[in-house]
């Protein structure tokens, strides 16, 4: 992909750190003498590359990096991690009461209403973890 400061470190020939590892490894795996490292958007306006040849001692620093890995791979046992469980259930409804004969004659729907939402708007809905 197309990005200026990669550009000017090809044109320059130094590229990071972070490149030159994958390359190191790209070539001591497939044995190849070079990579062309290539940065473009697909226009000829924005095409730059550079071969890149081995650094002496990059391969064995990776091999050694690669090495250790694994050792402290086989060394590692992870912690288990219980997490604590944090928060609060939804307070419990009151029960709705109407009462009709013919028309309404005693009711606790505004009451309902406004606890209802005071439940609902108390609702965390900014989730952090599961």
């Amino acid at each position: 992909m197309w990005n200026e400061q990669l550009a000017a470190d090809v044109r320059a020939g130094n590229l990071d750190a972070h490149y030159y590892w994958q390359l190191e490894q790209q070539l001591l795996v497939s044995g190849a003498e070079k990579v062309i490292f290539v940065c473009s958007d697909d226009t000829e306006e924005n095409f730059v590359s550079m071969e890149y040849t081995p650094i002496p001692g990059r391969a064995a620093t990776l091999v050694a990096g690669w090495k250790q890995f694994q050792a402290d791979l086989l060394d590692f046992t992870p912690a288990e991690v219980v997490p604590e469980a944090v928060g609060k259930t939804p307070e419990s409804l009151p029960a709705l009461r109407i009462e009709v004969t013919g028309m309404v004659t005693a009711s606790n729907l505004e009451q309902f209403k406004a606890h209802s939402l005071a439940v609902f708007g108390s609702i965390n809905t900014e989730l952090e973890t599961d």
